[in-house]
């Protein structure tokens, strides 16, 4: 009889071993579609931003010719409208990656910056 339960508990060791085998693949298969959709929401966010980024230029190259002509009222406001856009830019990128974009905050800041020295504020 003690040979009979030694064999029962073997196999049930080997069935754990291949459960355990199994729950590790899944595992790591779900961890590879985690980060395939982390990836493609960031590559996703990626389109996003450049939208925002790209229509932040704009809004300063509009101020910077506003600025030359002597129209500080819309230069402050086209800053005002690109910062939002870094701004936009930068939410875009967090939600996607989970983490901020400094260069993004830098250029916020250098914006705030000029609108200050504008009286924009």
């Amino acid at each position: 009889m003690a040979g009979f339960s030694l064999c029962l508990w073997t196999q049930g060791a080997q069935a754990q071993s291949v459960f355990d085998d199994l729950q590790a693949m899944d595992d790591a298969a779900a961890q590879a579609e985690a980060d395939e959709a982390t990836q493609r929401a960031i590559k996703a966010a990626g389109y996003e931003v450049e939208n925002h980024v790209r229509r932040a230029r704009h809004y300063i190259e509009e101020a910077v010719a506003d600025a030359k002509n002597n129209n500080s009222s819309l230069a402050c406001y086209d800053l005002n409208a690109a910062a939002s856009e870094y701004g936009e830019a930068y939410i875009a990128y967090k939600k996607a990656s989970g983490q901020g974009l400094t260069e993004l905050e830098d250029r916020i800041a250098e914006i705030h910056k000029v609108e200050r020295s504008l009286g924009c504020w």
